[in-house]
C-alpha cells in the first residue's frame, strides 16, 4: 500500500464490514483547520472534498440517517464554506449539500428493491456495502472539475427517475464557480 493511502481517513469507510463512525470526519476537519493555519489552501481544499464524501456515507448509514441533516449543517457552516481552490469554492448554502444526500436515500431505496431487501426503514445491506456501491458516485460528485454537472444530474436523473410535476430538481453540486 502506498503512502498516501496509507494515512486516507477515509480508507476505513471501504473496508469489507466497516462500520460507520464519525473518527475520518474528525481527522478530516483538524487536517483543514490545520491547513488553513499553515496556508496551504490546495491541502484543506481537498480535505474539504473528503469531508464531503465522509459526510455522503455516514447519510448511507441507520446510525446517522437521523441526524445527518445537522451534522452537514454544522460541518458545512463551521468547516467547509468558502473553502476554495482556483476557481471553485465550497458553497455555503446547506441545501446544495442536503439535496445529494435525498438523492443517495432514493438510491438507496432502490437498491434494496432490486436485490428484493427492504426491512421497514432500515439498512437491507451491510453500510459498507452501500459505500461500495455508490463510492463512484460520490467521487464524481466531490470533484469540480471531474465529470461534467450534466453527465452527473443525467445519471442521477435516471437512477431517481422523473421529477413530480414541472417541478426541477435542485442543483446537485457542493461547489460554487468564483
Amino acid at each position: 500500500m502506498d503512502e498516501a493511502n496509507q494515512h486516507d481517513p477515509l480508507r476505513p469507510m471501504h473496508a469489507y464490514g466497516a462500520k460507520p463512525s464519525l473518527d475520518a470526519l474528525g481527522a478530516l476537519c483538524a487536517r483543514v483547520r490545520l491547513a488553513k493555519h499553515a496556508g496551504d489552501n490546495a491541502t484543506a481544499f481537498a480535505a474539504g472534498r473528503d469531508i464531503t464524501k465522509a459526510l455522503y456515507y455516514l447519510s448511507l448509514s441507520k446510525e446517522f440517517r437521523s441526524c445527518i441533516e445537522e451534522l452537514v449543517t454544522v460541518v458545512v457552516r463551521t468547516v467547509l464554506a468558502g473553502l476554495c481552490d482556483e476557481s471553485v469554492r465550497f458553497a455555503a448554502d446547506v441545501e446544495k449539500y442536503q439535496s445529494f444526500v435525498q438523492a443517495l436515500w432514493q438510491m438507496q431505496k432502490n437498491v434494496d428493491s432490486v436485490t428484493g431487501r427492504s426491512p421497514l426503514g432500515f439498512e437491507a445491506h451491510g453500510w459498507h456495502v452501500y459505500v461500495e456501491v455508490f463510492s463512484q458516485l460520490i467521487e464524481a460528485f466531490c470533484l469540480p472539475g471531474g465529470t461534467s454537472r450534466d453527465e452527473l444530474e443525467e445519471a442521477l436523473g435516471t437512477a431517481l427517475g422523473p421529477t413530480q410535476g414541472d417541478r426541477e430538481r435542485p442543483a446537485l453540486s457542493p461547489f460554487e464557480r468564483l
